[in-house]
């Protein structure tokens, strides 16, 4: 009798740890295409999956073939949201340890497939969500993974490395220099 409502307790813990993900899973990838996310509303953000969706990540161009998570990303702890599950869509946050994470998931096979968008409205969103993050089905050379990613709400389009933006900040100092040189 001990044993087995020490494995029904088991069990609940591992259901509830597993009901989302935690801040440290997602993986900044070095740039993606295809992938929108807008907001369009209070608390309301679409992703859309256009053309031929890819991510680069890892030195690998990954074909997307379908996102079936897509969350808010605290970095700084002060964000705090609700929501509500929707159809197939369930919600879901997880603020355990620095930062956290708001929003929702689904099986792979129901969630938003190329051509297609949806919504993801939040009853309450406080704080800021520093970034967005995405669980993805990907496929490389015929080979399907599933991944988390974290994009950036300014240009989710491109996600820059840190060489990239060192890059960019020398040129930027240079430009200036040579108008202040020229006046």
């Amino acid at each position: 009798m001990k044993k087995a409502a020490l494995i029904s307790i088991l069990g609940l813990a591992v259901v509830g740890m597993s009901s989302a993900q935690s801040r440290s899973s997602f993986s900044i990838p070095t740039t993606w295409t295809g992938i929108i996310i807008e907001g369009t509303g209070p608390n309301t953000w679409n992703l859309a999956l256009n053309g031929a969706p890819t991510i680069t990540w890892n030195g690998n161009t990954y074909d997307v073939t379908d996102v079936f998570g897509f969350w808010l990303l605290d970095n700084n702890d002060d964000m705090s949201a609700q929501g509500q599950n929707s159809g197939v869509w369930n919600y879901n946050e997880n603020y355990s340890g620095t930062g956290g994470i708001a929003g929702y998931k689904t099986n792979p096979n129901k969630g938003v497939t190329v051509g297609n968008s949806r919504d993801f409205t939040f009853t309450q969103v406080s704080g800021s969500a520093e970034t967005f993050g995405i669980h993805a089905r990907v496929s490389l050379n015929n080979v399907v993974e599933t991944f988390y990613f974290e994009g950036d709400f300014e240009d989710p389009a491109t996600v820059p490395e840190p060489a990239t933006l060192a890059v960019l900040g020398i040129g930027a100092a240079a430009v200036a220099r040579r108008r202040r040189n020229k006046r």
